[in-house]
């Protein structure tokens, strides 16, 4: 996802983070690392400006 970040391609964030928040959620499962990550990358899932950081 680094790669894609920087590059200002959409992340497969849903896919990756978003589901295992998801199953957590649906098990009962905290998930605390994966839901900070998914909050603080949700707003470049579909891309934006390359060499952001």
């Amino acid at each position: 996802m680094h790669h894609d970040l920087v590059s200002g391609r959409r992340l497969e964030l849903d896919g990756l983070s978003g589901l295992v928040c998801r199953k957590g959620r649906v098990h009962g499962i905290a998930t605390p690392f994966h839901d900070f990550a998914y909050a603080c990358l949700k707003p470049h899932m579909g891309g934006g400006i390359a060499g952001l950081f």
